[in-house]
């Protein structure tokens, strides 16, 4: 069987579509994430007096500032608790108007998880709450099977 028919010709047509942007969601700060949990402050005192000395002319260091270096949020049972450590920045008075001044901070407040806000007693809760209802979760599985 043979088609007597002579094909049309379509003509091709232009659609517009009009392009779209993604936009990325922001990454929550702390302050958005924490901003109502109780805020407890811990003042680093690490340095020994001898690294308070200035090594350049041997002058003892004065502090200059503070800043927040490390955030945790600390579990207590059904409740949370955020804790800023300050560090303090010491500068040499004697040498603060030479070329080369000195700074030193005590940063030695180093966290349980890198980059992350985990205190030990979050992590911990975290751990024990995964086990326990592990082992209820399997013990409800255990007396399904024995008594049915």
């Amino acid at each position: 069987m043979e088609d007597d028919r002579t094909p049309e010709l379509i003509e091709a047509e232009d659609i517009e579509v009009t392009a779209h942007k993604r936009t990325r969601k922001k990454k929550a700060t702390y302050d958005e994430l924490f901003g109502s949990l109780p805020v407890r402050q811990v003042k680093l005192d690490n340095l020994k007096p001898e690294e308070l000395i200035c090594p350049n002319c041997g002058d003892k260091m004065a502090a200059i500032g503070t800043e927040v270096v490390r955030t945790e949020v600390i579990f207590h049972p059904a409740t949370l608790e955020r804790v800023e450590y300050i560090a303090t920045t010491y500068e040499c008075p004697s040498c603060k108007l030479t070329e080369n001044p000195y700074f030193i901070k005590d940063n030695d407040a180093k966290p349980l998880v890198p980059h992350s806000y985990v205190s030990a007693s979050l992590a911990i809760h975290v751990m024990y709450s995964k086990f326990i209802n592990a082992i209820s979760q399997t013990g409800k599985r255990f007396f399904y099977t024995v008594w049915h």
